[in-house]
């Protein structure tokens, strides 16, 4: 057993293979009953010892199509004793008596509508162990819960959770061996995306001094499109609009009301039960690329990265009938699948993506051109343009590329989310066997660590098997790739990079 003195009381964690794991600490009050849909509010202090052997409960939430309809059900799932008394965080730390180690603190995705610190891909043993750094997994309210655009109530306090939870790190870390003065944040997906906004927001300034996005994207975040879908859904709650009405709602209505918006969102070709934070004008000043723009963040260090194939992991389900892609109707699957996005750019895009097949790359059917067009305009464009915004203010900026295909399911390439289990070192769960199971991991899994691990120490992510990695420029974009063998690159992918670029100034 390991014990812990904090400012709210006593924590009592275990040690196992010369890491000791905290679980399920409170970072905030329980935001139930009145506090629902509020800003979060400091723990309430204990008496006695807590134990804090156990995760605690992950945020409510529906259960993803991934995993309902994947190959791999599970894959994501950490949905059992969910509550909305989710506001824990999970600390693992191979030096907690004297330590002053950075501290990493990992972000989950999931869409803002799914996930958890707990699942199990992202446990920190072998991250923290293996690199001598204290790593840190919250939890944050989605979906409804998270993202309630509602007039009686606060907007975006799913981002006021990831706030508070960095406002206790930083009071709380130095007991557990971390260096409140050294703090990196980092996430994948709807966690890069976190990570992208708590870089643009005045709120989370000063709370952690280094950023790494993993396969950030761009949802609509117009505040009045999350008014419009906060009012379908309470439409759907069907118990009337008064803040003591909607209070008064269970857990159960609020999930139901959601699937009900969702299923109907997806028979019509969009999302609507997928909620995300919106720029209110409180908590998100601006869009997040535009504040960091302007400089927000250029005293932040920050790394960016995409996998090659982000979409294809989404080709692992279907929940309604599609006909296989075709190039007779590839416009139709692609205008169902990336909204926001006008028909003649579409068509500019596939004849791009068709047009080079004759330079060597390869994309020789419809099906490539779909998942080529989705996997830049959703992931990789975003993330270029983001770097762009970033790099014009601070020269410490790094892009990657994570290049290593799954051998055990072919289709899905190196998709989205494949890279974690080399971060983390956990290849015993679902997406770490599609990554490592016919493969042998280990090189590429240290060089990733070693490189995440640095860029946490210093803000410098070289010493990644040994290759100098020197920072993104708009000069020469150097960009490392990651894969079998390991290797930076000036510029890659370049043509299709100056196509999107025209899109945007056009």
């Amino acid at each position: 057993m390991a014990t812990v003195n904090t400012r709210f009381g006593d924590l009592r964690g275990e040690s196992l293979d010369g890491v000791s794991i905290f679980r399920g600490i409170p970072f905030a009050t329980p935001p139930v009953d009145e506090l629902r849909w509020r800003a979060p509010k400091a723990p309430i202090p204990w008496s006695g010892v807590r134990d804090a052997t156990r995760f605690g409960s992950p945020a409510p939430q529906l259960e993803s199509p991934i995993q309902v309809e994947s190959a791999y059900n599970g894959m994501w799932r950490a949905l059992e004793d969910m509550s909305e008394d989710c506001l824990t965080l999970n600390i693992w730390s191979p030096d907690l008596p004297s330590g002053r180690l950075p501290v990493m603190v990992w972000i989950h995705g999931g869409a803002f509508n799914t996930g958890a610190g707990s699942q199990p891909m992202y446990e920190g043993t072998h991250l923290a162990k293996n690199n001598d750094v204290v790593v840190v997994t919250i939890n944050y309210r989605l979906g409804p819960f998270g993202y309630f655009n509602h007039d009686q109530f606060d907007y975006n306090v799913g981002t006021l959770d990831q706030v508070a939870a960095l406002k206790w790190i930083q009071t709380e870390i130095s007991a557990f061996g971390g260096d409140p003065d050294n703090i990196t944040i980092f996430g994948e997906s709807a966690g890069g995306k976190s990570v992208e906004i708590l870089l643009s927001i005045p709120s989370a300034k000063g709370l952690f001094h280094k950023a790494i996005i993993q396969s950030t994207y761009d949802p609509p975040m117009e505040v009045s499109r999350g008014v419009d879908k906060t009012k379908e859904l309470v439409t759907y709650l069907d118990c009337g609009s008064s803040d003591i009405e909607l209070l008064n709602s269970t857990t159960g209505e609020l999930l139901k009301a959601q699937e009900n918006l969702y299923f109907l969102g997806l028979t019509e070709g969009d999302q609507r039960g997928v909620v995300n934070p919106v720029i209110d004008g409180t908590v998100l000043l601006d869009y997040p690329r535009s504040m960091i723009s302007n400089g927000m963040s250029s005293d932040i260090p920050v790394m960016i990265g995409t996998t090659l194939d982000e979409s294809k992991l989404f080709s692992l389900f279907t929940l309604i009938d599609s006909p296989e892609a075709t190039f007779d109707n590839l416009l139709q699957h692609l205008e169902t699948g990336i909204s926001d996005t006008t028909r003649d750019v579409l068509l500019r895009a596939v004849d791009h993506y068709r047009s080079l097949d004759k330079s060597g790359e390869n994309l020789i059917n419809a099906e490539d051109v779909k998942q080529a067009v989705r996997t830049d305009m959703t992931f990789r464009q975003p993330s270029i343009r983001l770097a762009e915004a970033h790099a014009s203010s601070n020269a410490n900026t790094y892009m990657y590329i994570f290049a290593w295909k799954s051998h055990l399911l072919p289709q899905i390439g190196a998709c989205h989310g494949l890279e974690i289990p080399f971060i983390f070192g956990n290849f015993d769960c679902p997406i770490g066997e599609l990554a490592g199971i016919l493969r042998e991991p280990e090189e590429l899994m240290a060089e990733m660590q070693t490189a995440w691990a640095n860029f946490a120490r210093t803000g410098e992510p070289n010493a990644a098997g040994g290759i100098e990695w020197p920072a993104y420029e708009l000069e020469d974009r150097f960009t490392m790739i990651f894969d079998e063998t390991s290797t930076v690159v000036s510029d890659p992918y370049s043509e299709t990079r100056r196509f999107w670029a025209e899109q945007y100034e056009s």
